[in-house]
């Protein structure tokens, strides 16, 4: 299902299926299967060595939320040299898509010794006009989003409560 991915040849700071880097594949995945427009950040750094790569990605991580249950599209992170530099896309069944310098993007499993070893974390899109953070909740309403209109001035008290009312009422 997800063969079209397999195969594009890598290109620094590539953004398109002539060529690209791990994050260009991200954006291509998330543009067809999903129709979401991920920001490019070749502004921001020069390439996969690139030293202010780990501090980038760190700077963006608020629109991504790690998750226990990984599912189709969310983010692996892994460490390069020691940092959290490369990406790929969660397929489901232990799978990954990626792309890696000097290789053509390919599947693979993160249970391989070279990926589970490197493994980060795996991150969920949350983009922040989309999720309301509840700290101090237990995992379910961590890891999931909640789209709902909430009226300006509502606490995070006053909606768990609706929200509670809610599922005691269905």
């Amino acid at each position: 299902m997800y063969n079209k991915y397999v195969g594009i040849p890598y290109l620094e700071n590539g953004r398109s299926t002539s060529g690209l880097d791990c994050w260009g594949l991200v954006r291509l995945f998330y543009k067809q299967e999903f129709n979401i427009d991920l920001p490019s950040y070749l502004e921001e750094y020069s390439g996969s060595y690139d030293p202010k790569l780990p501090q980038i990605i760190e700077n963006y991580k608020d629109s991504w939320t790690k998750t226990c249950a990984p599912k189709l599209g969310d983010i692996c992170l892994f460490n390069m040299l020691g940092e959290p530099t490369h990406v790929g896309i969660y397929l489901g069944n232990t799978k990954f898509l990626h792309a890696r310098q000097d290789q053509a993007s390919v599947i693979e499993s993160i249970q391989r010794p070279i990926w589970r070893n490197r493994l980060e974390g795996i991150y969920t899109y949350t983009p922040k006009s989309s999720i309301i953070q509840l700290s101090g909740m237990p995992h379910p309403f961590q890891q999931n989003k909640i789209v709902e209109f909430i009226p300006d001035g509502t606490t995070e008290l006053y909606f768990l409560h609706l929200l509670v009312l809610q599922l005691f009422l269905l």
